[in-house]
């Protein structure tokens, strides 16, 4: 066996030290090139992965597979201001009735609720007239009908008597074929600087029931026997089935500014401007100043109702209520 000399030199005159270093080295290089290669390689992968799913997404919505989200409308609608003051409650004006023949602070209980939401469409300012549209879902042989329905306590309306309805933006329900002149009405007038709000539309029988059994209870409560007490109750409050509100092409309408159900209503700009151009969109004032003896109903500046836009100019021209224009006057 040989041995290596003092210097480090083994038997073969090589220098086992420094051939041992040169292996170690060789070895780090190695494993630097592999890493190198291996973080390479997962790299590329990544990048060719995500352009994949790229341009899967880009396939999707050429084929119609994705649909962007639809924009939202921001069209004000018939609920008044954006901050949703239409549902809010009415304050009432003669005995804190919460009901004077057309008195709502608008119910949105179940019952009332509509399975329709109210498209961009309803929130348009009418390019096609309500006429047109009801035309086509009625028929122009019962367009006139459906929009001149009587409604009175002489005339009720059916048994089953069934109402196409959308919503406004606060919930509360309008005739579907005429929802489009109200949101005209409504956006012209908020045009002009005005703030008017849909405080009570559509209601149903039951909600009416439930209003006018409130009011027969109170008037009890003043020391009239129950026969009285109805007939003090239909003072306030229309009977169930005798509501311009269950035909659902009733709305009241106050101001922002006034929120209270009384005669001062007709001196705000909302109403003094809705009266003025209502019969442009097929609106009336359904139960003017001077008129109770004919229509029941007292004097009620905030009721609007849609006839048409022929019938709203002739009653207008003519100074007339609904019930004398039919010649169904007393």
């Amino acid at each position: 066996m040989h041995s290596a000399g003092p210097s480090g030199i083994g038997p073969y005159g090589i220098r086992s030290g420094i051939n041992h270093k040169h292996r170690k080295g060789w070895k780090g290089a190695i494993l630097i090139l592999c890493g190198t290669l291996v973080l390479f390689s997962l790299l590329w992968y990544k990048g060719t992965l995500g352009a994949g799913e790229d341009s899967k997404g880009t396939i999707q919505r050429a084929g119609g597979q994705e649909s962007p989200p639809a924009a939202q409308n921001t069209a004000r609608s018939a609920n008044g201001s954006a901050g949703g003051k239409g549902d809010q409650a009415v304050r009432q004006g003669k005995d804190g009735d919460m009901d004077s023949k057309s008195r709502d602070s608008g119910n949105t209980s179940s019952e009332d609720t509509s399975s329709g939401n109210t498209s961009s469409e309803d929130m348009s300012s009418g390019d096609r007239s309500s006429d047109d549209m009801s035309s086509k879902i009625t028929g122009g042989g019962e367009m006139e009908e459906w929009m001149l329905t009587l409604v009175n306590d002489k005339n009720p309306l059916p048994d089953g008597h069934e109402v196409p309805l959308k919503k406004l933006d606060n919930g509360l329900q309008f005739d579907a074929r005429a929802i489009e002149s109200l949101n005209a009405m409504l956006s012209d007038a908020r045009a002009q600087g005005l703030s008017p709000i849909v405080c009570s539309a559509y209601r149903t029988i039951e909600y009416q029931q439930k209003l006018f059994g409130k009011q027969i209870e109170k008037q009890m409560s003043r020391g009239f026997d129950r026969r009285r007490a109805e007939v003090e109750a239909r003072k306030v409050v229309t009977v169930p089935g005798t509501s311009e509100h269950n035909l659902g092409l009733a709305a009241d309408i106050v101001s922002e500014s006034y929120q209270i159900l009384d005669d001062k209503q007709a001196d705000t700009p909302e109403m003094q401007w809705l009266m003025a151009h209502c019969d442009e969109y097929g609106f009336i004032l359904r139960y003017p100043d001077g008129k109770t003896s004919q229509t029941g109903v007292i004097y009620e500046p905030w009721h609007f109702r849609y006839v048409g836009k022929k019938a709203a100019r002739e009653i207008k021209e003519r100074g007339l209520c609904l019930e004398e224009y039919l010649g169904d006057a007393n």
